[in-house]
């Protein structure tokens, strides 16, 4: 990624126990990333799981944080797992990348 500048911020994410430890942040980085770069959708897989991850460019809250919510839908060994994912920027002067999606 070419990003300029350090951007910094927080995200969250809820899932069940289908994945482990190394697949769930693999996710939870990947939703950052497209945060970062205005993506909408992407596949995602791993020995774990496939399927795909994405956002609707819209906002959620988790007490009072707010940001941009991203969802995984993937299929692993276990069965279906749906995993929800928050990412909120806290650097100064940056509009919500929501923005950047329209």
């Amino acid at each position: 990624m070419n990003q300029t500048g350090i951007r910094w911020g927080f995200t969250f994410l809820v899932t069940d126990n289908r994945l482990g430890k190394d697949a769930r942040l693999k996710l939870l980085v990947s939703a950052t990333e497209m945060y970062l770069t205005g993506e909408k959708e992407r596949p995602v897989e791993s020995e774990a799981y496939e399927g795909r991850l994405f956002t609707n460019g819209e906002f959620g809250l988790i007490g009072t944080v707010g940001g941009m919510k991203f969802r995984a839908e993937i299929d692993t060994d276990d069965g279906r797992a749906v995993l929800s994912f928050l990412v909120n920027e806290q650097t100064p002067s940056r509009q919500l990348a929501a923005d950047s999606l329209n």
